[in-house]
C-alpha cells in the first residue's frame, strides 16, 4: 500500500491529517475530503470489462471485495502502523475472527494470556473450541510460563499491548522472539495503544488487530475493526474476508478516516487526563488500588514508558474499598461518566467488567484474572480533567 512520497518522513499527526484520500491521477483536482463511494457494485461497459476486472489489481467490481473509500482507510492505517497491507472489518471481533480463522485449522493450538478482553476470552474458549482449536491460557506477566507453553507446538500466539481491563504491559518483544523461534504467528491486539503510541509490528508482531470502534474512530458512533501485517501474511486474511463477508461499510470507513485526522491530538489528551485522574484517585481513601501504566507505582511502568513514549493511554482501572456494592453505588452516582461498556470515546465511560465484558466468567475465574468485586474500568474522555476529578470525588464522597 503506497502513500504520498512527500509524507513519508513527516510527523504522525501531519500524516494522519493528509493520508487516506482516494487517488485520482487522471484529473488535475481531487476532493478535499475522501469521497464516500456508497455502492454495493460497479457497472461496466461490457461483460468482457467485468471479467477483466477480476484479474486486474486495483479494479473495483463488488464492494465486498474492494471499495475506494475502504481502500483509502486501509492505506491510511497501514501507513501509520508501518504495515504493508490492511483489511477493514465490521467490528473489532470480526477482525479478530478474520485473522485467526485465516491461520488456524482444527487440531491447532493458540497460546493466550489469562488476562485478556472478555470478548476475546469468550471467542477463544467458545468459538475456537467448537471448531477444534485448543487454547492454552498463560499467566500474563510470567515469561517462564510463556516459554513452557511454547515448548509444545502452537500455531498462534495472541496478546494485547495493554491488557483489558487490568492494564498490564507484557513483554511483547520477548514473546515475539519466542513465537518466531517456535514457528508461531504472533497476533497482537493494539486497540488500547493505537499506532500513535506504538507501532506494534516493529516489536515482532506478525499481525496487528485494532477495534477501530474505540480510539481510531474516537467518537462512539461506529463499529469497525482492522487487521494489518506483511503483504504475504495478509493474502489469506484478505481471501477469508472476501469469502465470509465481514466487511466494513464505505460510510463507516469514512467515519474512521475522519477519526484518524485527530487521533494524535486525542491520544495526547486521553493519556494526560487519564494520568491526572489516576494520580488523584491513588490518594483517595476510598480507592484501594489504581491501575495505569504511566504511574510510577505500576509494575510495568518502565516498560510502558519505553514502549509508549512516556504516555499510558486513556484507560484507568481502580479497585474500590467495600467491594461490589461500593462499586455499584460509585458508578450510579457519576454524572459525567456514561455507564457504558465501550472505550476510547470523547465521553468518559465507566463500567464494571465483571458485569459486562467478563460477565460469562465465574467469580473464581474473575479473581484469577485480577478482577475483584470492586473493580471498575474508566475510559477517560476529552472533558476537562478537573471536572472529571470533581465528578469522581462526588461519587466517592459517602463511601
Amino acid at each position: 500500500m503506497s502513500t504520498k512520497p512527500h509524507l513519508t518522513n513527516l510527523g504522525f499527526q501531519t500524516r494522519a491529517v493528509h493520508l487516506g484520500h482516494a487517488p485520482s491521477p487522471s484529473v488535475p483536482s481531487v476532493p478535499a475530503a475522501t469521497p464516500i463511494v456508497q455502492t454495493s457494485g460497479f457497472a461496466f461497459e461490457s461483460i468482457e470489462s467485468l471479467e477483466e476486472s477480476f484479474s486486474v489489481p486495483g479494479s473495483y467490481n463488488y464492494s465486498r471485495a474492494q471499495n475506494p473509500t475502504v481502500d483509502a482507510l486501509e492505506r491510511a492505517v497501514a501507513e501509520l502502523e508501518g504495515a504493508e497491507h490492511a483489511c477493514a472489518y465490521a467490528s473489532g471481533m470480526a477482525a479478530t475472527h478474520g485473522v485467526l480463522s485465516a491461520i488456524l485449522r482444527p487440531g491447532d493450538r493458540i497460546v493466550v494470556p489469562d488476562r485478556v478482553y472478555g470478548g476475546s476470552h469468550a471467542f477463544f474458549s467458545g468459538f475456537l473450541k467448537d471448531f477444534g482449536v485448543t487454547t492454552s491460557f498463560v499467566k500474563t506477566s510470567d515469561l517462564a510460563a510463556w516459554q513452557a507453553a511454547l515448548e509444545s507446538p502452537a500455531k498462534v500466539v495472541f496478546a494485547e499491548t495493554i491488557t483489558n481491563p487490568t492494564l498490564e504491559v507484557i513483554d511483547l518483544e520477548a514473546i515475539g522472539k519466542l513465537s518466531r523461534a517456535r514457528g508461531a504467528k504472533f497476533v497482537v491486539d493494539a486497540t488500547f495503544t493505537t499506532p500513535y503510541l506504538l507501532r506494534t509490528l516493529e516489536l515482532g508482531a506478525d499481525y496487528v488487530v485494532h477495534s477501530a470502534t474505540k480510539y481510531l474512530g474516537g467518537h462512539g458512533d461506529l463499529l469497525a475493526g482492522l487487521v494489518l501485517g506483511g503483504a504475504a501474511d495478509m493474502r489469506p486474511v484478505r481471501k477469508r474476508l472476501i469469502e465470509t463477508g465481514g466487511n466494513i461499510s464505505p460510510f463507516v470507513a469514512w467515519l474512521v478516516l475522519r477519526g484518524l485526522r485527530t487521533l494524535g491530538l486525542r491520544m495526547e489528551r486521553h493519556s494526560a487526563s487519564a494520568l491526572a485522574v489516576a494520580r488523584h484517585l491513588g490518594e483517595h481513601p476510598g480507592v484501594e488500588l489504581v491501575h495505569h501504566p504511566a504511574l510510577v507505582s505500576h509494575p510495568d511502568h518502565e516498560r510502558a514508558m519505553r514502549l509508549f513514549g512516556g504516555r499510558g493511554s486513556g484507560m484507568v482501572s481502580i479497585v474500590l474499598r467495600g467491594g461490589l456494592d461500593s462499586a455499584k453505588r460509585f458508578i450510579n452516582r457519576l454524572q459525567l461518566f456514561a455507564r457504558a461498556g465501550s472505550l476510547g470515546d470523547t465521553h468518559s465511560l465507566a463500567v464494571l467488567p465483571g458485569m459486562a465484558s467478563h460477565r460469562h466468567l465465574s467469580s473464581e475465574a474473575l479473581a484469577e484474572m485480577g478482577i475483584s468485586p470492586g473493580f471498575v474500568r474508566l475510559s477517560i474522555g476529552l472533558e476537562d480533567p478537573a471536572d472529571l476529578i470533581a465528578d469522581l470525588d462526588r461519587a466517592l464522597a459517602s463511601d
